[in-house]
């Protein structure tokens, strides 16, 4: 899955592969043709002929009750759906809130420890070994219990009884569940996984200072970003030109187990996929 899609034409690798567009992209496209400016609006169509060009037609990637699937959609369809459920307000409410909270944060990690400030070069292994990332790891039960709560009343108030469709019929974590190494070798819901990933990208890694997005606007689009990352775990690979974006999910599919390749967008171009 390709997250960004904005240069236009792509010049494709070598190979016989699939190339797959899910609900994220049309969140993203969605909002773009929302934005008043003319030049969003031209870039937002060319987008949307690049998406329909590339990838695999008739098929969107959509949440599950077990991880993603490959659904039989076309993304106009998808589009329309996303139109019904306007939650922009509410993404950029949440951005900005994450920006604050691990601005704040960092700057404190950094007073008490300044290695901190290097926890960037660190690799997909490596980070996770730092002691302010193990401490957030293990915090990981008890903000799951505020969490469940405050996400129940922000469903209902974006989507109304809808909200009972779009959750699970029980918001508690399953008893087996640890958040630990390979802990999604074993296959959950969407909904699990969107929460775990969500969680390791803004609340431990980014805010541990590990390749955050540096502004408010960036934090508020991010949140689309990781849409995508958690999306792409139906595929192969992962591809972006956010070096950033991408270091953040090599150290997520690492340590959650998952077999997802998250590559660089010159990297996966110059890959001869016919000798996979």
């Amino acid at each position: 899955m390709i997250e960004d899609v904005s240069k236009g034409r792509i010049c494709l690798p070598v190979g016989d592969y699939d190339i797959f567009c899910s609900v994220a992209h049309g969140e993203e496209y969605y909002n773009a043709c929302c934005n008043a400016s003319t030049e969003y609006i031209e870039a937002a169509f060319e987008v949307k002929k690049t998406i329909n060009n590339i990838s695999k037609k008739g098929i969107v990637l959509n949440p599950a009750k077990r991880g993603v699937r490959a659904k039989a959609e076309k993304f106009e369809d998808c589009i329309d759906r996303i139109r019904k459920f306007d939650t922009r307000d509410t993404v950029n409410q949440n951005g900005s809130f994450i920006f604050q909270n691990n601005k704040d944060t960092v700057a404190e990690l950094r007073k008490s420890d300044f290695k901190s400030v290097n926890n960037s070069n660190l690799g997909c292994e490596e980070i996770w070994q730092r002691p302010e990332v193990i401490e957030r790891l293990e915090l990981f039960q008890e903000w799951y219990k505020n969490y469940s709560s405050l996400s129940n009343f922000a469903l209902l108030r974006t989507y109304g009884l809808n909200a009972f469709f779009l959750r699970n019929s029980s918001n508690e974590l399953p008893k087996e569940f640890i958040l630990d190494r390979d802990c999604f070798k074993k296959e959950y819901s969407f909904a699990l996984l969107e929460v775990v990933v969500e969680y390791l990208n803004d609340n431990v890694l980014c805010a541990c200072g590990y390749c955050k997005d540096k502004t408010e606007r960036t934090t508020q689009s991010g949140i689309h970003d990781v849409s995508h990352m958690i999306y792409a775990t139906y595929c192969n690979y992962f591809v972006s030109k956010d070096y950033h974006l991408i270091k953040r999910a090599q150290a997520i599919y690492y340590y959650l187990g998952l077999s997802t390749q998250a590559l660089c967008l010159n990297d996966w171009l110059n890959m001869d996929l016919s000798i996979l």
